[in-house]
């Protein structure tokens, strides 16, 4: 006769209680699923913490409810919040980390300028300001043509590599410094880009973007962009006081700036979006901020969180923020990056491996000396970043580096595998995480927060979504 299995709790079930001490979600971290309970089924439930046999649970149950228990049950089962065997956790956990996708460049920042004309208080590339481009160890300002070409092709010949993926979406990113410093050579990429789609070297579906202060942008130049159907992402903080930490060297406010090149965008019909930071000082400015972009129409928005020393409750301040901004966004059809990443994963129970492209080795980074790199947060002072594009038999995807950082995923790290918040995370900014906390791998405390605060708050939503 067969001994009856003992059935036991996931170690990736939480239950999260509701403020009316009543309502209860039972939530998979891994799985991402969600299971509505009331407290009292809770208490039953959480027998099966310490194994249990179906038999001698249904025991402890009313006679008039174990039919109700029997098809609870089931779905536990089915979804994996019940298991038989406390190995299967840890084995589905390690099948996922071993199957993940290995490095492959779906994204290529050209590295055009490392100079930029405005020198913003918070900016991580605090090298890049024209008043530093005499520092003894500068390096290329601005990249040439020739190295722009020889990039391209270096691209075009890494992603051909895995012909099962080299048809998928491609982004090619002009970034900085400010880009736009250095026109020229986006103009002479845009052509070869052009050329590269019409003989099968890189996808037809290969998208464009550039990310730049809007301040050097000029309607001749919109036109090319226009014509081109690249994607503008201008970075503005807000109205023009939450925009202050937003400076020329000179010290003189930028916003009048922006705000014309923005016009300029908006005039042509630039698929435009703004590039937003939260910063200390304008933290608690967010209805204003959130009223300035619905009403300049702005359809894209991505939230940017501060690196390096903030104040003691930035954290939570800036989550809420977020969070604050998406609902009203919801009901203005914009559309915001960083949020909209977590609502993804959330919704369509689909695990975010990685928050960025740079942690998984999905993207490449190109200097403007030609060099490759893989995070564009490393820029200033070249970590991370090795070979050359001269360099035809180097393929950066095999490097260390890459391989490194293929695996930082909050799955493969023993600090975040018992929060709640794993599926959903996808482990934060590598950058921020070494450069406060000493290596890629420590967790970065503040996406920590933001984590948890859109979890909670998106299964809360969900919660009454469905029940009122």
């Amino acid at each position: 006769m067969k001994t009856p299995k003992k059935w036991y709790l996931s170690r990736f079930a939480y239950f999260f209680e509701g403020e009316d001490g009543e309502s209860i979600i039972l939530y998979h971290s891994l799985k991402i699923r969600m299971v509505f309970l009331t407290k009292t089924i809770v208490q039953n439930i959480r027998l099966f913490h310490s194994g249990l046999t179906i038999t001698d649970f249904l025991k402890k149950i009313p006679d008039n409810k174990k039919q109700e228990y029997r098809e609870l049950i089931k779905q536990l089962k089915r979804i994996d919040f019940l298991i038989c065997d406390q190995n299967e956790d840890l084995e589905a956990l390690d099948f996922i980390v071993k199957n993940a996708p290995k490095p492959y460049p779906h994204i290529l920042y050209l590295m055009v300028a490392d100079d930029c004309n405005l020198a913003c208080t918070y900016c991580f590339e605090s090298m890049n300001c024209l008043a530093k481009k005499n520092l003894p160890d500068k390096k290329e300002t601005l990249m040439s043509t020739e190295v722009a070409e020889k990039a391209i092709k270096r691209y075009s010949e890494l992603i051909k590599k895995d012909p099962r993926l080299f048809n998928r979406e491609k982004r090619i990113i002009f970034y900085g410094g400010e880009p736009l410093l250095n026109f020229q050579t986006i103009k002479f990429s845009l052509e070869m880009i052009k050329r590269y789609q019409a003989f099968g070297l890189l996808p037809k579906n290969t998208k464009l973007t550039i990310i730049s202060n809007g301040t050097l942008l000029t309607e001749e130049m919109a036109k090319i962009i226009k014509r081109h159907k690249i994607d503008i992402s201008i970075s503005l903080d807000g109205p023009k006081e939450q925009s202050a930490a937003r400076i020329f060297p000179n010290g003189k406010e930028a916003f009048s700036s922006i705000i014309r090149g923005l016009d300029i965008c908006k005039r042509l019909g630039l698929k435009t979006s703004i590039s937003c930071t939260i910063t200390d000082k304008n933290i608690d400015d967010c209805q204003k901020i959130i009223d300035f972009i619905i009403d300049n129409n702005i359809k894209a928005v991505g939230f940017n969180m501060m690196l390096g020393k903030t104040s003691y409750d930035y954290a939570d301040k800036a989550a809420d923020f977020i969070i604050k901004a998406h609902q009203r966004f919801k009901e203005n059809d914009v559309w915001e990056d960083r949020m909209s990443r977590k609502v993804e994963a959330f919704f369509k129970a689909k695990l975010l491996l990685f928050d960025c492209a740079a942690a998984g080795g999905h993207q490449l980074v190109v200097s403007p000396e030609g060099s490759f790199g893989i995070c564009h947060g490393f820029f200033s002072d070249r970590k991370y970043f090795s070979g050359d594009v001269d360099d035809t038999s180097y393929n950066p995807l095999d490097t260390d580096i890459f391989k490194e950082w293929n695996k930082r995923t909050p799955l493969n790290m023993s600090a975040c595998r018992d929060c709640p918040g794993l599926g959903i995370c996808g482990g934060g900014c590598l950058m921020n995480a070494e450069k406060e906390y000493g290596s890629i791998w420590k967790k970065d405390e503040r996406f920590c927060v933001h984590c948890l605060k859109t979890l909670e708050y998106l299964l809360w939503d969900t919660y009454y979504s469905n029940t009122y």
